[in-house]
């Protein structure tokens, strides 16, 4: 069923006519539209219009909360960097009565963003441009979050890279064997199985306090930068839903290991 655009939209402080949303994107998680206004002016400009799987993110209020507080230390640091904050971070759009998501009736939760032109996303890595530039963007973004109290933050997915949890529901999936499948991926078990010892590492160093607490982006994708080919900039368009306390290694290697699988 087709959300009611308008009734959304008369929520949040857009500036100027509504005329029409579209699908924006190719994201699974969330429903990402764009919605086009008229200014007084004639100019038609865009938002970002999002709907939050409230499946996923089972409280949408803490995860707002982080959004809001994470971009508002971006914005201040790209301010005094002398960059350009409308386009080098996430801008919530408030709604009309200053929060920062709508919860409709039927109880589901709403979002809006300034759209930032000019740029765009890429599937897989084309060239070493590419590589070069998400290692930058990502590692721009944990110098400027890396003196944010982490304390101030929810954890919005708890347990989510808690990888000894993780790997006693592997070892639960694989003796269920529900698909009676495991015989034909033996030897990828056996690999995970072979590292067992392993995997409480870097939940243990941060249990103990060897390891700080940072906050960090936690969906380091290729795709989850955008690049500005006029400029020859990369843009740090951070999905925030996913900021949690985690260590920050576990993340290096996530991106590494993606950037690597599409390059």
């Amino acid at each position: 069923m087709r959300p009611d655009f308008r009734s959304i939209v008369a929520q949040f402080a857009f500036e100027g006519e509504f005329l029409d949303a579209q699908r924006c994107g190719i994201g699974h998680i969330n429903g990402t539209y764009a919605a086009r206004f008229r200014k007084a002016d004639g100019v038609v400009h865009r938002y970002i219009l999002q709907r939050i799987n409230h499946e996923v993110f089972r409280h949408p209020e803490e995860l707002m909360h982080n959004i809001a507080k994470v971009t508002v230390h971006l914005r201040e640091k790209i301010i005094a960097a002398g960059g350009d904050p409308e386009r080098e971070t996430l801008n919530l759009i408030p709604t009309v009565d200053g929060r920062t998501f709508y919860k409709t009736t039927e109880g589901n939760y709403w979002r809006a963003y300034v759209f930032i032109e000019g740029a765009q996303t890429y599937q897989v890595v084309a060239h070493l441009d590419h590589f070069y530039n998400a290692g930058k963007a990502f590692g721009k973004f944990q110098q400027l979050v890396s003196d944010f109290p982490a304390e101030q933050l929810y954890e919005t997915i708890p347990d989510f890279h808690h990888t000894p949890k993780r790997f006693d529901a592997f070892v639960r999936s694989v003796e269920r064997d529900a698909r009676n499948r495991a015989q034909t991926a033996r030897a990828e078990i056996e690999f995970v199985e072979q590292r067992a010892e392993e995997m409480p590492i870097l939940v243990d160093l941060l249990d103990k306090g060897a390891l700080p607490r940072r906050i960090t982006h936690n969906d380091t994708k290729f795709n989850n930068v955008m690049e500005v080919h006029r400029e020859g900039h990369n843009l740090d368009r951070c999905r925030t839903q996913f900021k949690m306390v985690q260590d920050m290694e576990e993340k290096f290697e996530q991106m590494v290991r993606i950037v690597e699988k599409h390059g």
